[in-house]
Order: structure tokens, then sequence, then C-alpha cells
């Protein structure tokens, strides 16, 4: 065994069996080997298990490893080589964070997920090809990849997070795919890529096919054909543009993309777009708006504040509304108020009103609803009673049904319709008949928390 280990130079093997269990506290790495076992395979390596062993400079992982924890290998400054097994499926966050010697990886196709600060400050990797597989890329994942060049996103990336690629100061090729609906803040800075960006007659600054960095227009600013996304915060400020056409084919406009845009009167929503995000309008001049059919989702804020908002077409295919989406505006103060406080308008359910005198303890939700908006922290203000849901619903958002102290569901089931339920929906229910129908696809964290 000693022969072993010296001419292998601290490779590490993990091997599977029926049972097993290792204790390794080795005089130079002083550590313990834990591993998560269920029946006789090893299926995970559990948090921070070989943290700063800076001398490791190989790893090979067996292939029933489905899952490598939170900084398991963070800080191993001697890392060159690892084999990611196929079967593997998530990295999570901080796992190879700081292995500055690591210079390559192959992600293996089965790979769904790859956590927030992932590998920051791996200054040695100078690419990355990520399989088609993977859904998210956590914030700052590849933050500060010195020596990182070239990057590959798959085709099952829909967002790139916050400060994803921040600091890889060499970056200057990537290719993006068609399914990026979101863009966040500082995905790209510090990168060749933003130095060397497109820059069309308007100033404003394109990778690729997303719009990464808008420049102020007096009157009127036309996007660029072919554009696919507005990264988040983009036009944030610009106070002379009062037009902004937008391209058919864009698909998401991120947070904050045209907030405080003061002068901003009229957009034109392209048949596309999916998805608007937070606080995108928030605090424009906007006086009319017409959403497209196809629309999926809005987020929180997204029209709030704008003060001249007299009309909003509001299309069926809205399936997430975020909390306060018009708060602030003319078009929401007059819409009718039913016996219970709620407004609604094409099937959305988007206030209840907090006024427990005037409207009562007791909420029936009007027939042919089919989304009911996330709620936010004012909800806590009414004490409701009891609620009444009905089988139109489709779609409960996040604190979507959060009310103050206990309150009890008159439905002895779910609605059988009900396809989506938020975080937080059902906070503080009673549920004495909990049957979940068949059509149910998501339920969020802490959904029926006190119930």
């Amino acid at each position: 065994m000693d022969n072993y280990w010296k001419k292998n130079k601290y490779q590490i093997v993990f091997f599977f069996a029926a049972f097993i269990i290792l204790g390794w506290n080795y005089g130079i790495f002083n550590l313990k080997c834990r591993l998560v076992i269920k029946g006789d395979s090893i299926v995970g390596i559990t948090d921070g298990i070989f943290q700063k062993c800076e001398q490791m400079d190989t790893i090979k992982i067996p292939k029933h490893i489905k899952v490598i924890g939170d900084s398991a290998f963070r800080g191993c400054q001697g890392l060159e080589t690892i084999t990611l097994p196929d079967g593997l499926t998530v990295i999570e966050g901080n796992a190879f964070e700081d292995c500055v010697s690591l210079g390559h990886i192959d992600f293996p196709d089965s790979l769904k997920w790859i956590g927030d600060f992932a590998f920051a400050g791996c200054n040695s990797l100078k690419e990355v090809e990520v399989p088609g597989n993977v859904q998210e890329i956590g914030v700052s994942a590849f933050k500060n990849c010195i020596s990182l060049e070239r990057a590959v996103l798959g085709n099952g990336i829909t967002r790139i997070d916050n400060d994803t690629f921040r600091g890889c100061d060499h970056l200057s090729k990537i290719k993006i795919p068609d399914t990026i609906v979101d863009v966040r803040e500082g995905a790209f800075e510090g990168t060749e890529l933003l130095e060397s960006a497109i820059e069309d007659r308007y100033g404003n600054r394109y990778i690729g096919n997303i719009l990464v960095k808008g420049q102020d227009s007096f009157g009127y600013m036309k996007i660029l054909e072919g554009t696919r996304v507005i990264g988040q915060g983009a036009f944030k400020g610009c106070n002379h543009i009062k037009v902004a056409a937008l391209p058919e084919g864009l698909r998401g406009i991120g947070s904050r993309a045209f907030y405080r845009c003061r002068a901003l009167e009229e957009v034109n929503f392209p048949k596309s777009l999916k998805i608007i995000r937070d606080d995108v309008f928030h605090g424009c001049r906007l006086r009319r708006v017409e959403l497209p059919y196809g629309l999926q989702e809005i987020g929180s804020g997204a029209f709030s504040g704008c003060r001249e908002l007299g009309y909003v077409g509001l299309p069926l295919t809205v399936t997430l509304m975020g909390a306060n989406v018009f708060s602030g505006t003319p078009w929401l103060g007059r819409l009718y108020v039913d016996r219970y406080g709620c407004k609604y308008s094409n099937g959305v359910l988007l206030e209840i009103s907090m006024d427990n005198g005037m409207y009562g303890t007791d909420i029936r939700i009007q027939d042919g609803t089919r989304v009911i908006c996330c709620g936010s922290e004012y909800y806590g203000e009414r004490t409701v009673e009891s609620v009444e849901l009905l089988d139109s619903l489709a779609y409960i958002g996040e604190f979507g049904l959060a009310f103050s102290g206990e309150w009890v569901l008159k439905n002895k089931k779910l609605p059988k319709n009900l396809v989506s339920i938020g975080a937080y929906a059902f906070t503080g229910a009673r549920i004495y008949n909990m049957e979940l129908p068949d059509c149910l696809e998501k339920i969020g964290t802490h959904a029926f928390t006190d119930c």
C-alpha cells in the first residue's frame, strides 16, 4: 500500500461496495473522508470533505457519484486533473473554487446543475463546454477565471446569471444558445467580450444576440434585428429615450432594463417576447401597454410607478406574475374591486385589498381566474379566515395566499387544473383535505409552511 501511494502521488480513487465506511486521518492532509452511501453505491461527495487539500493533484471519481457537494474540493491549489463520471448531475456551490491549477475539465452529458461560485478563481482553466442538459449555471460560477478564453453554453440554459464570467480577462469567444431569455447584471463584466462588443448606430453594445449595454438616445431608439435578449439594467436611467422599437425575435427583457427611463412613452412589444423581468419599466412615462399573446412571465414591479399608464392589454398566455407589477399606475387604480377586495384583469388576480373593515375576512376567488399573482409582505396586514378556490385556477404565485394568522381553505381538494404552486403560497392555511391534482407540475419551497 505504501508503494502504491508513493507511486501515484496522492492520487485518490473512490470505489463502491455493499457497505463502505472510510475513515482517513492522513497526517499530510489532516482530513476525514465522509461519503454518502445509498444501498450498495456511493452517490455523493459531501460538503467540504477535501477542502484545502493543497497537495492533491489528481482525482478520479467513480460512475456512481451523482452529486459533488458544496466546497467539496475548494482551495485544492495543487489539483490539476479531475475525471467527472457519466451520471453526475449536480456540482454544488464553491465545489472547485480557487482550484488555481485546474487547467481543463470535461463535463459529462448527464450534468444538470452548476452551483454558485462552483469554479470561481480557477486561474488555469482555459475553456469550458457546458453540455446541453445543464439547466442552470449559478451566480459567479466562473468568476475570475483569468485564463479562460473560450466558453460554450448548451441549449438547456435559459439564463446567464449575475457575474457568471466577471473578471475573466481573456474571455474572447463564447457560444450562446437561442434558449437564453435572461442575462443578469455583471455577467460579462471585465472580459474581452465586453471590450470588443459590437456597437450599433445608437451606441448600444452587443455580445452575440444579447444587448448588454444600452446608450441614451434623444427620442427614437431601435434595437438591432436578431437580438434575443436585453440584459439586466441595459438602459437604466436613460432619460432621453421616448420610443423604444424592440425587434421581432426578442425573447426576454432583463430586470431593470429600462428602469426610470423617465421620458419613455412608447414601447412596441414583439410577438416573440416570453419574459419581462422585475422592475423593467419602473418609473417610465408609458401611457398604453399592449402585451403580446405568447408572453408567459411578468416580474415583480415590472410596470410599477408608471404614473401615466392608463391602459394595459394582458394576454391569456401569462402564467406567472410577480408582486406589485402595476403598483402605482392609474390603470390598476381604476380596476373594479369585488366584494372580497380583489382586482382582476383577463383571468389574473392582480391585487387583494388589505382593508379588513371594508371587505371582511372571507375571500372567494372569481370563477375564470387562471393566475394569482405573487403576494408580498403587505399581505400579512389582512386577517383572513377562509378562502375558496375554483377549478379554473392553474397558477398560484409566491406568497399568493399568504395572509396574517390562520385561515381555512374551504375546498375539499385543490383545484383540478392547478399546474403550479409558488413558494410560501399557502402560508398559515389550515388544509384538512390534501389531494394534489394529477396535472400539478411544480410546488415551490415552503408552499405549505405552518399549514
